[in-house]
C-alpha cells in the first residue's frame, strides 16, 4: 500500500485498486460459470451501500492518508484495535455479552502484533508533532470503519451470496471514491514503475481474492468469532517482507 503511494494519491490508489478488483471478479464469474446476482431487495441495497461505505469507501483513503503521515509500523499498531472494536460492536448489535475468553484472545493478539512489529523496528521514522496526531487519528478512523464494516457484512450476506456481495460493494467503493480521485490531480508518471506492480497485486490479492474469501468467512461464521483471526494479516506481511 505505501509503495501504490509514490505515484497515486490516497483516493485514487483505492478506486484504481477496486476498479480493477470488479473487473477480476467479473472475469472469475464468467470463467468459472458463476453468477453475480443483481440485488432485489431494499435491504440488500442498504447493506451493499453500507459496506461500500464503510469498507471502501472511507476505510482505505483514511487509512491511506494516514500512511502517508505516520511509519507503516504504527499504522498497523493502530489497525491491530480493530478487532476489538469488531468484538464490542457486534456483541452490542446482537445485545449478547463476549466471554472473557473471547476478549483475552482478541487482547493477545494484539499484543503479539506489537511486540512482532516491535521486533522488525516497525516504528521507524520521526513524524512532525502535526503529522503525527493527524495519522494516528486518520488510521483510528480506519480502524473503527473497518470494525463496522465487518458488522454490516454478516447482515448484508443474508439477501447475498458472497461473490455478489464481493462485487457489488467494491463497485459501489469505486462509485464513492471516483469523484475525489479526480480531485486528487495527475498521478505522479516517474514512479508508476513502482506504484502500478503494487496496485495490481493490492487489486488481486488484497481486494479480489481478499475479499472474497472475507466475505464467505463471514457468511459461513460470526464476525467476533472471526475477530481473533484478524491479527494473522501482521505476521504474514512480516514474513512476506522479510522473503522480499
Amino acid at each position: 500500500a505505501k509503495l501504490s503511494l509514490q505515484a497515486f494519491g490516497p483516493f485514487q490508489a483505492a478506486a484504481l485498486r477496486f476498479a480493477l478488483a470488479v473487473v477480476l471478479l467479473w472475469l472469475w464469474a464468467w470463467v468459472s460459470g458463476k453468477r453475480i446476482e443483481f440485488p432485489r431487495s431494499q435491504a440488500s441495497w442498504f447493506g451493499i451501500v453500507g459496506v461500500a461505505a464503510t469498507g471502501y469507501g472511507l476505510l482505505y483513503p483514511l487509512q491511506l492518508a494516514g500512511l502517508n503521515r505516520i511509519p507503516s509500523g504504527l499504522s498497523a499498531t493502530i489497525m491491530l484495535g480493530s478487532p476489538v472494536l469488531v468484538v464490542l460492536l457486534s456483541s452490542l448489535a446482537e445485545r449478547s455479552a463476549v466471554s472473557g475468553m473471547k476478549w483475552f484472545s482478541v487482547a493477545l493478539g494484539a499484543l503479539g502484533g506489537v511486540i512482532a512489529l516491535l521486533g522488525q523496528g516497525g516504528f521507524i521514522g520521526n513524524p512532525s508533532g502535526e503529522h503525527l496526531l493527524l495519522g494516528c487519528a486518520l488510521t483510528l478512523a480506519a480502524a473503527f470503519s473497518l470494525a463496522i464494516s465487518t458488522v454490516i457484512t454478516k447482515k448484508a450476506l443474508a439477501g447475498l451470496d458472497s461473490l455478489s456481495l464481493t462485487f457489488w460493494t467494491l463497485l459501489g467503493g469505486l462509485l464513492l471514491l471516483a469523484p475525489f480521485s479526480l480531485a486528487e490531480g495527475w498521478p505522479r508518471v516517474d514512479s508508476f514503475s513502482v506504484a502500478l506492480p503494487a496496485v495490481l497485486y493490492l487489486a488481486l490479492a488484497g481486494s479480489a481474492c481478499g475479499f472474497l474469501i472475507w466475505n464467505r468467512a463471514i457468511q459461513l461464521s460470526e464476525p467476533r468469532m472471526l475477530a481473533a483471526t484478524m491479527h494473522i494479516k501482521t505476521p504474514v506481511a512480516l514474513f512476506i517482507g522479510a522473503a522480499l
